[in-house]
């Protein structure tokens, strides 16, 4: 059987999860299937397009105020309507693809291309099932609406959204949120990958990112920690593909109290051997770090990703402090008084999260049948 999984690497949160359904079934069924996974206005050649949506995202992630505005505004059946002129000559050019692989299905976890498959379904420009993974696990938005696709979502809110917008609801299903096999697999010990990885045994790891490209305000942050000089405490800092940020890091000189990575293949490891995870709030990155039940200090949210951030923190799973200074300050209390991170510790065991790839996996190949 041929699959097709279609994404947009901007960022990372549309890739990862197509990368973590391709390894689950060429491992479950290998040599069974041929699976292609392409970033597909990249690969399709429509240059001035995928320029256009990463270099947008990449200036949204330093202006959340103005893609807030901005999301606002494309939750509209104009908004969505207006995309599809736009996306008219990639839509072509996806449809000439997908007659070219021949495909038994395809699965789409960008929005975008999610809305391309519904208009040639709808045009019957294709004959076969389309499932649109829907990355923003909380979210009410138009812009994922399509009723000629079928549509994987991660909460319960999500679901009676869609079918509340007339979406069938057998062509609704809820499962958690799909991470990469490591994140579903034994791992070392703590203390087994703090030696491996270099980190001090009896530090307090902190371990702070801010998506795959490294934009925020880590920094600043990281300085304001150094410059605190708080007990005990060692910084672990994974830069992404911010080279700029990364040599700037390297630079302080900071021995053992910092520990700065580039972009890893890792991260399930780096987290296991951390005490408290900081980042943005992405939905991988949410789930992997509660996959290992580790509390979470989110510093970065845009727009899309607020639903999320609300639901983690009222669950007691984790904190929202989005300012150095205050992360200084909490950073400080935590180390001083762990009752705190080990309440919200628990809370994390209690949720218990596991990984819903190989049920998606499962969902998508029962589809071809």
């Amino acid at each position: 059987m041929k699959i097709l999984m279609l994404m947009m690497e901007a960022g990372s949160g549309h890739k990862a999860p197509a990368m973590a359904l391709k390894q689950n079934i060429e491992e479950t069924y290998p040599g069974q299937h041929e699976i292609e996974v392409i970033d597909f206005a990249k690969v399709l050649e429509c240059t001035k397009f995928d320029s256009f949506y990463k270099n947008t995202w990449n200036f949204f992630l330093k202006k959340p105020f103005l893609f807030s505005l901005t999301y606002s505004i494309v939750n509209t059946r104009f908004a969505k309507l207006n995309e599809s002129i736009i996306t008219r000559k990639v839509t072509d050019k996806v449809e000439g693809f997908i007659k070219g692989f021949k495909p038994d299905i395809i699965v789409s976890t960008h929005f975008t291309s999610s809305n391309i498959l519904a208009k040639l379904t709808e045009k019957k420009k294709i004959n076969l099932p389309c499932v649109a993974i829907i990355t923003d696990p909380f979210n009410k938005h138009r812009i994922w609406v399509n009723k000629n696709n079928f549509n994987v979502v991660f909460s319960e809110n999500a679901k009676k959204y869609l079918i509340s917008k007339g979406i069938v609801g057998s062509h609704v299903k809820h499962f958690s949120f799909p991470l990469r096999a490591p994140f579903s697999k034994k791992l070392p010990s703590k203390e087994e990958l703090r030696t491996k990885l270099g980190f001090g045994k009896d530090k307090f790891v902190f371990f702070i990112s801010s998506g795959g490209e490294g934009i925020g305000n880590m920094e600043v942050t990281v300085k304001k920690l150094l410059a605190a000089k708080i007990n005990n405490l060692q910084i672990v800092v994974v830069a992404g593909r911010n080279q700029n940020l990364y040599e700037n890091l390297k630079s302080l000189n900071a021995g053992s109290d910092l520990k700065i990575f580039g972009y890893v293949n890792n991260m399930e490891e780096i987290l296991k051997a951390s005490d408290l995870i900081c980042g943005k709030t992405g939905a991988s990155f949410t789930f992997e770090a509660l996959s290992l039940g580790k509390p979470l200090l989110f510093n970065q949210t845009i727009a899309n990703e607020f639903p999320t951030r609300d639901a983690i923190v009222n669950g007691g799973m984790a904190w929202y402090v989005p300012k150095p200074n205050q992360i200084v300050s909490f950073v400080k209390k935590i180390t001083k008084d762990k009752s705190e991170l080990n309440r919200v510790a628990n809370n994390v065991k209690k949720f218990n999260f596991k990984s819903g790839t190989s049920e998606i996996a499962q969902y998508i190949l029962n589809l071809i049948h």
